[in-house]
């Protein structure tokens, strides 16, 4: 034999026993998106180096496992929902060691429930309560017709504003993110009225015009309507509802009451309107 031969005889030997050298896991890695939608499908794929004889098992915050011995290992879930969120570990084994690496998955909220009352009066303490489905690390935070209020990273998030007063009414938003994506929804509080104050003269002469300007605390959706010891109504929806009267008459004396309503209640002022006596015509209106 010659020299050659066995210097390559030693080289075939030697490679055959390194092939037999059980060399442990490494440079573990996972392919695959960590973001999805509720009812995605997830793919993941873990590979990793060393021999021989690589067992791939797969666990998601120790709820549960699943194991291959191929060269890699495809973990399919189908249909997923919030308990599919959270982090994945692939634990790769052989006779030599282990090694492991993890990803976390994100479902992006959705379901988003704000629970609690919607209507309230002056002085009342609010409460409402923001859930989600989705996760892992939801974000919940507040806003009020653009107004930013507050954030938190619980699970829920409950939103308390005490001694309500008018500028507290109006849309409020929860809106609820994580690495995934984000979703909302709004709910719409009522203050009831209060306050309702008539502002004009009260005392008129026969042909002069009466002129009122009711306005009231609360909101939103304030609806004014004006009525006149039951003998007629008029209604506005503006911020505020001026009565208009010409040509007075004595007809149009006694009780002028302007009532204020929105989806939280009602409250009412009146004023008395007097009319020195004569013969005369009238004609009424509301306008804002």
């Amino acid at each position: 034999m010659s020299l050659c031969d066995e210097k390559l005889t030693i080289k075939e030997k030697t490679a055959t026993i390194e092939e037999n050298i059980a060399v442990a896991p490494y440079n573990v890695v996972i392919m695959g998106d960590n973001t999805y939608d509720n009812g995605d499908q997830l793919e993941l794929n873990c590979s990793s180096e060393g021999r021989p004889d690589l067992e791939y098992s797969w666990n998601r915050t120790n709820t549960f496992s699943a194991t291959t011995t191929t060269n890699t290992s495809t973990l399919t879930i189908s249909d997923l929902a919030t308990v599919d969120g959270g982090e994945y570990t692939c634990t790769v084994n052989n006779d030599a060691g282990s090694s492991s690496t993890t990803v976390t998955v994100y479902i992006a909220p959705y379901n988003v429930v704000i629970m609690g009352d919607n209507t309230y009066d002056n002085g009342d303490q609010l409460e409402l309560n923001c859930s989600s489905e989705g996760g892992p690390d939801l974000e919940y935070s507040w806003s009020r017709t653009n107004a930013f209020l507050a954030t938190t990273t619980t699970n829920t998030s409950t939103l308390t504003i005490s001694d309500l007063a008018t500028v507290d009414g109006g849309d409020y938003t929860c809106t609820v993110t994580n690495d995934a994506g984000t979703s909302m929804d709004t709910i719409t509080v009522y203050v009831a009225p209060y306050n309702v104050v008539i502002m004009g003269d009260n005392t008129y002469d026969n042909g002069d015009q009466l002129e009122l300007n009711c306005s009231s605390e609360g909101g939103p959706d304030l609806e004014y309507s004006w009525s006149r010891t039951n003998t007629f109504s008029a209604t506005t929806t503006t911020n505020t509802s001026t009565l208009t009267i010409s040509d007075l008459a004595t007809v149009d004396g006694g009780d002028y009451t302007c009532t204020v309503t929105n989806d939280a209640g009602t409250s009412n002022r009146t004023i008395t309107v007097y009319v020195n006596e004569s013969r005369g015509s009238k004609h009424w209106s509301s306008a804002p």
